[in-house]
């Protein structure tokens, strides 16, 4: 942290262009020099696993550690920073990892979960709803399911690639529209971020968009939707399917979906309510994650 902020305050004086060329950790922590030297950006992903590379905001690990550090006043807060531009080479892309392009493909699916929890904190708590911002973000989710639905394997391409690269730098503009993650961040996250935690601690190491995309089934399921759509989609792509297929631990992915809400509980979500261990492992079994 303290090498990205003497490198973002001892830039040049003149119109320094920051290029970010890379995968999620590098082009946030391009963004937080942004942030800090007050400089626009340039992304230019090499895999499409998820809607890094065109959102404003930064991982959840990242913004945790910013937080702690702030309060010590030795690093200074994290402003919502959007790429000037997105170059995104679909041969590059491409020839990413497989599981990447599946990850992506689960990390867009997740916009469906998060748009009802947006629309249920819309009717319960009264929280602003941009119909704008969730109808584009929405529309990535369906776009993607139903070019996999149409190309199969075949997805794992540069034609895919092309496609998932449009629709998570929509994806990003969904987010800048609505002024909030809200519609690319919903309860699904909420889970995976608490997964985060465990995974930093216990050393696993699980795609952001394989935690999302599983956990969009039973998030699904739980707001009582087409929750078999999702895990159709992803078996295409080879997604992760089940807990064992991540190697999780039922326990701790339990723990994880009961805490998920501690973490930004101004976040209403299906699960701000509080779910039984009982109910949760019911839906577990009834969605066949595990």
């Amino acid at each position: 942290m303290e090498d990205l902020n003497n490198y973002a305050t001892n830039l040049p004086d003149f119109e320094t262009q920051l290029m970010a060329v890379g995968g999620g950790k590098i082009i946030d922590y391009v963004k937080v020099i942004a942030s800090i030297a007050k400089r626009d950006y340039i992304a230019i992903p090499t895999n499409a696993s998820h809607d890094g590379f065109s959102s404003p905001y930064i991982n959840f690990l990242l913004r945790e550690k910013i937080k702690r550090e702030g309060k010590t006043g030795y690093f200074p807060s994290y402003i919502p920073t959007s790429p000037l531009a997105i170059i995104g080479d679909t041969k590059l892309v491409s020839q990413a990892s497989e599981a990447s392009i599946s990850a992506g493909v689960g990390d867009v699916l997740s916009k469906w979960v998060a748009i009802r929890d947006w629309r249920l904190a819309n009717r319960l708590k009264g929280e602003k709803f941009d119909i704008y911002a969730a109808t584009f973000a929405e529309m990535t989710a369906t776009l993607v399911s139903d070019r996999v639905s149409s190309l199969g394997q075949g997805f794992i391409s540069e034609k895919g690639a092309r496609d998932l690269l449009k629709a998570l730098a929509s994806s990003g503009v969904a987010m800048c529209i609505a002024g909030s993650s809200r519609p690319a961040s919903g309860s699904e996250h909420l889970v995976s971020h608490a997964l985060d935690k465990v995974a930093e601690k216990e050393r696993l190491n699980i795609a952001h968009g394989h935690k999302t995309g599983l956990v969009s089934i039973l998030m699904m399921y739980l707001h009582g939707g087409d929750w078999q759509r999702i895990p159709n989609v992803l078996e295409r792509v080879k997604a992760p399917l089940t807990l064992k297929d991540l190697k999780l631990d039922r326990d701790i992915f339990l723990n994880a979906v009961n805490v998920a809400q501690k973490i930004r509980p101004n976040r209403y979500t299906i699960l701000s309510e509080g779910i039984t261990k009982s109910a949760l492992i019911n839906a577990l079994e009834i969605t066949g994650i595990d």
